[in-house]
């Protein structure tokens, strides 16, 4: 049955049908077959007559085994070769691996390099940040104490105070210029811009009239009284000042000549500093307001006799001659009685300097 099984394969006749396959191996069975059992089916047929299929079946069940043994074989080392080249592409695999590694290490160490760095600059900008509370810390102790000097400094120093007198008032009208002008209302124009220009600067100041009127006692009796208690009243208010205070006198002047003009400053004799506030006076008005006035300034004789008798700083100013009609004009002027009064203040300034 096994041959004629066999036969029919070969001839691609069965239940299959023609020219379909169903086991590529049957080829080298068959092979086997014939080369060993083929003889051995014909002795054992002879010996055995109808016992012989048992024979062949057992001579069958041999081929079978080493068929089967060959082609597991042939299968192992498949499976080996496949195993082989599995391997292989691991090996590659892991090479490549193995091969990107620097890389990712280099990648690894720029990373940790720069977190480095961000940490490092970090720290450094906080010790910079420190160094520079610390630097403004000492800076602000430094300036407290040179403050706290000047303040000491300050709180030994004595604002001067100036007394500003305003020539004449009330029922002395002081000298009269072209056309009727009087002096007091004059000198009491530019004696209240002084007095705002000097508070300004930060002098405090004291003023012997801001007003029309004379200081005059009430027991006075004629005109020629009441002129002396006035100009006793002024003196005593002279008297009253400190050493480091200033008298500054504020006046009106005329003179025959008609040509005679510009500002002039008088001095006591009896401080040398009285002098030099009236240079100072002198020098900024010709510097600020009359730049071609060519008057120095004058001691003082017995005919003023605030400044003769006065004990402490003291200068009158002669402002411009109210005998000048031009002059005139100018001083009747409320602005140019401010860049007057301006000028005054500036030479006061720049004594104390």
């Amino acid at each position: 049955m096994l041959r004629d099984f066999h036969e029919q394969e070969r001839t691609g006749e069965g239940s299959h049908g023609a020219g379909e396959e169903i086991n590529p191996g049957i080829g080298e069975f068959e092979a086997a077959e014939d080369e060993i059992g083929g003889g051995a089916d014909d002795a054992q047929r002879e010996n055995n007559g109808d016992g012989g299929c048992v024979c062949a079946g057992l001579v069958e069940a041999e081929l079978l085994k080493q068929w089967h043994g060959e082609h597991t074989a042939a299968r192992t080392e498949q499976a080996i070769h496949d195993t082989d080249e599995n391997a292989a592409e691991g090996r590659e695999k892991f090479l490549l691996h193995v091969a990107s590694m620097p890389r990712i290490g280099m990648a690894m160490r720029g990373c940790t390099m720069v977190i480095i760095r961000f940490k490092l600059r970090r720290a450094l900008w906080g010790a910079s940040a420190v160094a520079a509370v610390f630097a403004l810390t000492v800076l602000g102790v430094h300036l407290a104490r040179e403050a706290t000097k000047e303040v000491v400094v300050e709180e030994s120093y004595v604002v001067p105070v100036v007394l500003i007198d305003a020539g004449h008032g009330g029922e002395d009208g002081g000298a009269v210029g072209v056309d009727g002008l009087v002096e007091k209302d004059l000198n009491l124009g530019v004696a209240l811009q002084l007095d705002w220009f000097l508070r300004a600067l930060g002098y405090e100041t004291v003023m012997t009239r801001c007003e029309d009127c004379d200081l005059h006692s009430e027991e006075a009796g004629n005109l020629r009284e009441r002129k002396r208690s006035d100009i006793q009243a002024r003196f005593a208010m002279m008297e009253a000042l400190s050493e480091d205070d200033l008298f500054v006198s504020i006046h009106m002047n005329k003179f025959g000549q008609a040509s005679a003009r510009g500002t002039q400053v008088f001095y006591s004799t009896n401080l040398p500093q009285s002098a030099v506030l009236a240079e100072s006076i002198q020098c900024s008005v010709v510097r600020l307001l009359q730049p071609n006035n060519s008057r120095q300034v004058k001691p003082s004789g017995d005919e003023i006799y605030l400044l003769y008798r006065a004990q402490r700083v003291a200068v009158l100013v002669e402002c411009g001659f109210i005998s000048n009609a031009a002059e005139a004009v100018l001083l009747q002027d409320e602005a140019y009685q401010r860049q007057m009064a301006f000028a005054i203040a500036v030479g006061v300034l720049d004594y104390h300097e």
